[in-house]
């Protein structure tokens, strides 16, 4: 008996028959039956709709003393969005002309069918020694066992058959694609992985490697300017590989063409197809195409996402990185709805990126806040998710900033959401989380007036384990202090020995005084073991230019996830806190191994003097100081289904002292453990939570925007069955064990 159902169908929703069982090397989610009568059956999984490298063996075996019979060659076939369940046999015993008895139960690949002869696949051709039956005798009693077993495990499917369904981008005809593609002036493309013209197979099928776009693809693999300008690209390339199965087209970030192809190529966790979107009515017309058929939409500006949001099987993706209308300094802003002006502010399209706004804002003589990554996208995942920055410790976070949004809701319906009017929108895009309540197709920030800069570089060259502690312990005695008298920066204290400040407030002598602790401790250290650097800036943009612009400009293409922690205030005051911190973190340093190494970053960038005013994140964002991460990397060419699943186990388990020591504090949404315990807390509080919640229900009943863990999203939905396998899944909750 032969049984195929998509890989998001899993044995877990029929355990009364089958028992799991994983099998890395099929890449696909084999079962077994239970024995009855000494015979068991094993069935296996082809691959996912993208994939056509899977051979699986359909084996009968009696558990007898002799006689077993293994059927190989079953494959799915995807022909232009159609798929059959093709039977062939290397046993001469088994006759591929007979009646089939055919029934589409789900799919693997779009309209795959089951095609099963009871007869002539399940009768044994073998005599099998017994005692009570003879084989003639043995052979009806099996068929007629098999055929009882068969329909149970169909009615056993068919109770959750809507989770074994076919995508349901896969049931759209190519004439509404057409009609899409019209509506949108063109701009609807197939998707194809980034790495795609560098393999010499598709799905299984042969093609030819395109020489001289793979050329280009391996010179520019690791740039994440480059990678941030293809519809494709993802910065964090192990989002762009189906993880729960291991399958996509990695390319590795290694230098050298040796490494760039790595087999057959599938589409992995890259969304079918794309609208490179010029225009607001682009994703309005998207947005009702979406509703109409009932299938994910995906945004992406430029690839920067840690949590893989910017894409997604099964998905059609809004790239979003070409609508740069020119950029604009307004002075005395006055809200669409409002009647009081609320000064300058900068306006940009969802295009843009930091650096392109920050040279706008230099031109003009103003500073805006932001993050310190050039080319992460200013309006998209990074307000929506809070927005923090060096400067976010003077002038508040960008939902403190942010005065105004043009918004394609989920329902293709274009508002302005501000203070005045739409507010549960504008609520909403201010920490609710990127991807889920609307499209940004405009963004109004505050323009502040042009700042001074001190800048402050500390590093230690190899320092002993008791040095080392003694500098986490001046940075702890210290952080609440430095964070009222307007320090921000970020560093990695314990791997690259190193950290940065930045003060838009103090002059240059306030700014050696205060930060005289640290210097005076540097100072203590002989001459071979520190290096401080200080110096004045005349804005923001002159120490972005020369400090931190470049700081992560090759970095694509490498797997990057990682855990982070809002540290309350309260255990960096006292020694005895101070203390017990300094040993969280420098345990969860040690929770990381060989393979999966961990890399702890400081961040000082919480608002600690800017009250809120009603955003939709955690409250614990106002009574923290530093924010912490654990983050680790590798090669997405070099992995393993058991290396994925233990470096996602490992980050998540190397925040747990900090979560025990902060049991109250929160998370920054985009900077998290996918997994993270208890996300409606951790992110938002349980009261914006639930009025997330409600507006999420408003706007998007047909959760055609859903991003993993976001509000109100399901997260057995078919597009994010890539994500690694968790045992605890619920809207608000995903657990990694």
């Amino acid at each position: 008996m032969a049984m195929f159902a998509e890989n998001y169908c899993t044995c877990r929703e029929v355990d009364k028959l089958m028992y799991c069982l994983y099998d890395a090397q099929n890449m696909g989610i084999p079962a077994r039956m239970p024995t009855f009568f000494g015979i068991s059956f094993r069935l296996a999984s082809c691959g996912s709709h993208h994939s056509t490298a899977h051979w699986p063996i359909i084996s009968v075996k009696s558990e007898g003393e002799n006689a077993s019979q293994n059927m190989e060659g079953n494959r799915c076939e995807i022909l232009d969005h159609r798929a059959r369940l093709a039977a062939s046999s290397k046993s001469s015993r088994v006759q591929t002309q007979c009646g089939w008895l055919e029934r589409s139960i789900g799919y693997w690949g779009p309209g795959c069918e089951i095609e099963i002869d009871i007869q002539n696949r399940l009768a044994p051709r073998r005599s099998i020694k017994s005692g009570l039956l003879a084989p003639t005798q043995f052979s009806f009693l099996f068929n007629l066992m098999a055929s009882l077993m068969f329909l149970l495990l169909l009615a056993a499917l068919f109770l959750d058959v809507s989770r074994c369904s076919v995508a349901a981008i896969d049931k759209i005809a190519p004439a509404d694609w057409a009609a899409l593609n019209t509506s949108v002036n063109g701009r609807l493309f197939t998707l194809r992985p980034f790495a795609y013209p560098c393999y010499s197979s598709y799905n299984g099928v042969a093609k030819p490697v395109d020489q001289q776009a793979c050329t280009e693809i391996s010179a520019q693999k690791t740039s994440v300017a480059y990678l941030a300008r293809q519809a494709a690209g993802l910065i964090q390339g192990n989002w762009g590989v189906c993880q729960a199965t291991n399958t996509g087209c990695p390319i590795s970030p290694a230098s050298g063409r040796s490494s760039d192809i790595q087999g057959n190529c599938v589409q992995g966790n890259v969304a079918d197809y794309y609208i490179d979107v010029q225009a607001a009515s682009h994703i309005e017309q998207a947005l009702k195409f979406a509703n109409q058929y009932k299938i994910q939409v995906v945004v992406k500006n430029t690839g920067h996402d840690y949590l893989g949001r910017s894409t997604a099987q099964h998905a059609l993706a809004l790239w979003v990185h070409n609508l740069q209308p020119p950029i604009k300094l307004i002075n005395n802003f006055v809200p669409v709805g409002c009647t009081n002006p609320v000064g300058k502010v900068v306006t940009f399209g969802a295009g843009q990126q930091w650096d392109g706004v920050y040279k706008f804002a230099e031109a003009n003589g103003v500073t805006v806040v932001g993050g310190s990554g050039a080319t992460v996208g200013a309006a998209g995942g990074w307000i929506t998710g809070g927005g923090h920055g060096m400067l976010t410790p003077v002038f508040g976070l960008g939902v403190d900033n942010v005065q105004q949004f043009r918004v394609v809701l989920p329902n293709g319906t274009s508002i302005t959401a501000n203070r005045c009017q739409n507010t549960d929108v504008f609520f909403a895009l201010r920490g609710g989380g990127g991807g889920n309540f609307g499209v940004i197709t405009e963004m109004s920030t505050t323009a502040h007036e042009q700042v001074t800069l001190q800048y402050a570089l500390i590093t230690l060259s190899s320092p002993n384990s008791s040095q080392m502690q003694d500098f986490l312990r001046v940075l702890a005695a210290n952080a609440n202090r430095w964070a009222a008298e307007g320090w921000g920066g970020d560093g990695y204290p314990i791997t690259k020995k190193s950290i940065r400040f930045v003060n838009p407030v103090l002059n240059a002598s306030a700014a050696a005084v205060s930060l005289k602790p640290l210097t005076d401790f540097i100072n203590s250290l002989p001459n071979n073991k520190k290096k401080v650097i200080t110096k004045t800036y005349s804005s923001w943009y002159q120490f972005y230019v020369n400090n931190i612009a470049g700081d992560y400009a090759n970095s694509g293409n490498y797997g990057t996830i990682m855990s982070s922690r809002l540290v309350p205030a309260s255990n960096l005051e006292g020694t005895q806190n101070q203390e017990q911190l300094v040993e969280a973190l420098l345990a969860g340093y040690k929770t990381g191994t060989a393979d999966v190494p961990i890399y702890p970053m400081l961040c000082m960038s919480t608002p600690a003097r800017t009250p809120d005013d009603g955003s939709a994140l955690t409250p614990a964002w106002r009574q923290s100081t530093w924010q912490i991460m654990f983050i680790t990397q590798w090669d997405p060419t070099k992995m393993t289904n058991d290396k994925i699943h233990t470096a996602f186990v490992t980050v998540n388990k190397a925040m747990d002292p900090l979560r025990t020591l902060t049991p109250s504090a929160g998370v920054y949404l985009n900077e998290a453990d996918p997994f993270e315990k208890d996300l409606s807390t951790s992110f938002w509080g349980t009261q914006n939570y639930n009025k997330l919640l409600r507006i999420k229900g408003q706007l998007d009943p047909n959760k055609v925007l859903q991003v993993y863990g976001g509000v109100g999203s399901d997260s057995k939905a078919a597009t994010f069955q890539c994500y690694p396998k968790a045992d605890t899944m619920t809207e608000s909750n995903m657990e990694l064990k």
